[in-house]
């Protein structure tokens, strides 16, 4: 401590100014409300959730910023930026993640110091994105149908209230059908064989809790598979958007072909009775 002292000391001999004088260098700031998503139709709905922004500036990575951000820039003139699209993986707070099927935004702007620069970007699937599972529920005879547990009187078509076009999927529990299990009608073979990325989207509703996942196949004709279950979405009032990462699903099993699925419990139906869930815009996505 003391030599630190002698230095200051020195400092201010040979330059003629104290420690208080010394400015601060002012930065630029770049502000981010908010990260949107176009489609194309054969992609399917918009709807998204991106949460946070990981940003590169001039080659450099500056961090994750929730949104909205307002990050301050030492960089100053024109910059390349890049803005890499971060979602919460499984809906959980302390999972962020860069989604890997959506397009980084690149493009240069002039940064001046003490100036706020918004940018308001959007991105777009990457072009080598599959879509294994793309379904809206804009017709009653949709692809979540096979019905593993529970019966036919729990599962619906909404037209009243759906997320987004014509319908969704309606599921009512109640204290005789207090289960349901319910996975696609389609077995999906591709799944983790060129990339490990593998993610389910959607948009729910729900008055009870809603557990995700697979139903593994060793050969895609075999009649018994092995449920693999996700974590799942806890109830709900409003419309949200959830990204589930299936990634560890698929390597971890290894299997030949894949169901989606998904498990629903009243679990007390003495106390609650009934109860609703309503999902829209499945997306089964991977590369």
């Amino acid at each position: 401590m003391k030599r630190r002292g002698y230095v200051w000391v020195l400092l201010v001999f040979l330059f003629g100014c104290s420690p208080d004088s010394v400015s601060e260098p002012v930065p630029a700031y770049l502000y981010i409300p908010s990260f949107s998503l176009r489609t194309t139709p054969a992609q399917g709905t918009a709807s998204s959730l991106i949460t946070d922004i990981w940003l590169t500036v001039g080659g450099e990575f500056l961090g994750a910023y929730e949104l909205p951000a307002l990050v301050p820039i030492l960089q100053t003139g024109a910059v390349d930026i890049r803005l890499d699209a971060g979602i919460r993986d499984n809906g959980i707070h302390a999972t962020p993640e860069i989604y890997p099927f959506y397009t980084p935004v690149e493009l240069q702007v002039s940064l001046a110091p003490g100036e706020v620069d918004t940018l308001q970007p959007i991105t777009s699937y990457i072009t080598d994105t599959r879509f294994a599972l793309m379904e809206p529920f804009e017709q009653p005879d949709h692809l979540m149908r096979d019905l593993r547990i529970g019966g036919q009187e729990v599962l619906g078509w909404n037209e009243h209230a759906p997320f987004e076009g014509r319908g969704s999927l309606e599921i009512q529990l109640s204290a005789d059908q207090p289960v349901i299990e319910l996975a696609s009608l389609t077995r999906f073979r591709e799944l983790g064989k060129k990339s490990p990325f593998v993610y389910l989207e959607l948009n729910y509703k729900s008055e009870v809790p809603v557990v995700f996942g697979l139903v593994g196949y060793a050969r895609i004709t075999d009649t018994q598979g092995s449920v693999l279950l996700n974590p799942g979405f806890y109830p709900v009032d409003d419309w949200q958007k959830i990204y589930f990462n299936l990634s560890s699903l698929v390597q971890a099993s290894g299997l030949d072909a894949y169901q989606v699925v998904l498990r629903a419990v009243l679990a007390d139906p003495s106390g609650k009775p009934q109860a609703r869930v309503l999902l829209d815009n499945l997306k089964l996505v991977y590369f």
